[in-house]
């Protein structure tokens, strides 16, 4: 059993587990590194003695050379988590001191196991909310322990275990929870997203409950690799409780540490310790988000006792290749949506019936579609429907699926009756489901429902309040609203949480030339033309209004450069059409917008939005063109 026979300390509020690796301040893991941790080990076993320098090389780095400026670094590191403790004391030129008042014990750690998916054990008895009952719960606890251990050892089955379960009152106030990225602790295993992907199961799991408001994972991937404090991420999140957590692995098994925590005074309503084999992290998932679903409501529906433990794939392989193909898939760059292709693409490889695998991929050629130089749109939009139709297929209970195909009947069938009703299905099924209310009301501003739009704007940044791709979401609502000023604002105001967030220079930027502030439109649209990289973001904005400005010859170079590029790659016609309508040459403009309408482009379902085309309203080729694309209103 872990935790038998571990040597552990106790100074202040720390209790130091020396066989577990690990350090805990008021029964919680205090993040460390292998070297910071076997330091302060070296010199808690010598308290109130002088350990020098060369000790503590020889003992830390026995087996490589390294030079004193790595012990300096170490000994920083301790000394920030231990706070301000003033537990370790330099002697000058010597070494170092820990001076805090340390004890040991070198006895058993005494925990309750209990096993999930047995009837042994009842969700009461072990979660009771009553802090009078506690001592009525002991005996029974005990002896279900041991029967347990009968079992166990009669059966020889291998059971899932857990470990010190507490609950405190108030767990039943759950409104709103946000599940933070689980921080890797101990020896790195080479898996950078095992923590946010563990988040990202429980995320996908308690969003199946109706009675509570999930952040999504979009929302809490930024604390991924941040020591953050729990309930100050809840407040800035506005949730009223956050679920937290550490997770190590050790040879075959992990080891997960999860408390939850009311944001409004810090405080654990509960807190439990899983280990499990790593092979079995399904399991793990699953036991954690039934406990966590218990504590919000003790009359889940059947529907939601389902969802909780809904196995998406059963390849572990498959969800660590799923899962790094979705984090890397949220930078939206043309070359990181080709990484996460691969990734995706080794999942279904592994899982041929793996239906989020599917939706990653849909979603992954969704993201090139007219951006990537070497496909047309068409061909990305092929790929998209093929493995959104694919996940539909497989799991039609998935929004993710939905929200794959609206994408395809909106951006590409022009099935306008029919992208709502798989938007609207989406919603339905994930009502917190940030990505469906975002292009909802993408849809619905092309639709002309502007009021509506900006419900769904609104509703996406409630979701997300921090995240700066829904801030800046609001801000191109103002813009297709002509509501330059609020557009302008909002765009500063994400801004100041990104300086140099691409889309926010660029959504202002088009503020200002709605406004006619040419001098200053260009100044924003310069910004954006230097962020864009490799990609496409702006270029022909920037152009568009560098002709309508009177600058010809500057327009005159970014059209000549969008030619040299098609001689080579992809250009979507649209942005062609974009740059002529700034000369304001109607021909030229109208020839690229019929060309972008037979590959059906992006851009052909916003044109019924105020945008570059204005110009073109009374010209019955225009009228023509919208007919045709069924916008006609």
């Amino acid at each position: 059993m872990p935790g038998a026979d571990n040597q552990t300390y106790e100074f202040g509020e720390f209790r130091l587990e020396k066989n577990e690796s690990r350090l805990l301040r008021h029964g919680e893991p205090v993040a460390l590194t292998p070297r910071a941790f076997a330091v302060l080990v070296a010199l808690v076993e010598r308290h109130g003695q002088l350990v020098t320098k060369d000790e503590l090389m020889r003992s830390v780095w026995a087996d490589s050379f390294v030079e004193e400026a790595n012990l300096n670094v170490n000994i920083s590191t301790l000394r920030k988590a231990l706070g301000e403790n003033d537990l370790i004391e330099t002697v000058p030129k010597k070494g170092y001191r820990f001076t805090g008042v340390v004890s040991a014990d070198r006895g058993t750690t005494a925990v309750l196991e209990r096993f999930t998916r047995t009837s042994i054990l009842s969700e009461e008895e072990s979660f009771d909310a009553d802090p009078r009952s506690t001592k009525r719960g002991v005996r029974p606890a005990l002896v279900v322990g041991l029967a347990v251990a009968l079992l166990v050892a009669i059966s020889g089955i291998a059971l899932f275990s857990v470990s010190r379960m507490t609950a405190r009152g108030g767990a039943g106030e759950i409104k709103t929870l946000a599940v933070l990225p689980f921080k890797e602790i101990g020896e790195p295993h080479g898996d950078e997203y095992l923590g946010l992907g563990f988040a990202d199961a429980l995320i996908t799991r308690l969003s199946n409950l109706d009675r509570v408001v999930i952040r999504p994972t979009s929302a809490v991937q930024q604390y991924s690799s941040k020591n953050v404090d729990a309930a100050t991420v809840g407040r800035d999140l506005a949730v009223d409780s956050v679920l937290d957590g550490t997770i190590q692995q050790s040879g075959e098994t992990l080891r997960v540490n999860v408390q939850l925590i009311n944001v409004r005074d810090g405080a654990a309503l509960w807190a439990g310790k899983f280990d499990e084999k790593a092979a079995n992290i399904f399991a793990l998932q699953d036991a954690i988000s039934e406990h966590v679903a218990g504590l919000i409501s003790k009359d889940l529906t059947s529907e939601e006792q389902r969802g909780l433990t809904k196995s998406f794939t059963t390849n572990a392989e498959a969800y660590k290749s799923y899962v790094k193909g979705r984090f890397i898939l949220e930078k939206k760059t043309v070359d990181e949506a080709h990484l996460a292709i691969r990734y995706f693409e080794d999942a279904v490889a592994r899982d041929p019936n793996y239906a989020l695998a599917y939706t990653g991929l849909a979603d992954a050629y969704f993201t090139i579609a007219d951006q990537d130089d070497k496909m047309s749109y068409g061909e990305t939009m092929a790929k998209c429907r093929a493995a959104a139709a694919k996940s539909l297929e497989l799991d039609d209970t998935l929004a993710e699926s939905h929200l794959s195909i609206a994408l395809v009947r909106f951006y590409y069938d022009w099935d306008w009756t029919g992208a709502e009703r798989e938007f609207t299905r989406a919603i339905e099924l994930n009502p917190n489901y940030t990505p469906a209310h975002h292009e909802f009301s993408h849809f619905l501003m092309a639709m002309g429902r502007t009021d509506d739009s900006l419900r769904e704007s609104k509703t996406a940044l409630e979701l997300e309040p921090l995240s700066v791709k829904m801030n800046v979401h609001l801000a191109w609502h103002y813009l297709r609203a002509r509501q330059y000023d609020e557009a302008i604002a909002q765009g500063r105001k994400t801004l100041e949480m990104s300086p140099n967030y691409i889309r926010a220079h660029h959504f202002i930027g088009l503020a200002l030339y709605g406004q006619q502030k040419y001098t200053e439109a260009i100044n924003e649209l310069e910004i954006t033309y230097s962020l864009r990289g490799e990609g496409m973001e702006g270029v022909s904005s920037l152009g568009h209004v560098y002709a309508a400005a009177g600058r010809i010859n500057d327009a005159n170079r970014i059209l000549e450069e969008l030619k040299k590029k098609s001689a080579t790659g992809y250009v979507s016609p649209s942005d062609m059409a974009i740059i002529y309508a700034g000369f304001g040459d109607k021909d030229q403009t109208l020839a690229w917008l019929e060309k972008a309408y037979q590959e059906r482009n992006g851009e052909i379902p916003m044109l019924n939005v105020p945008s570059f085309f204005e110009s073109l309203r009374d010209d019955p080729r225009f009228s023509d063109l919208l007919r045709r694309a069924g916008l006609n209103r």
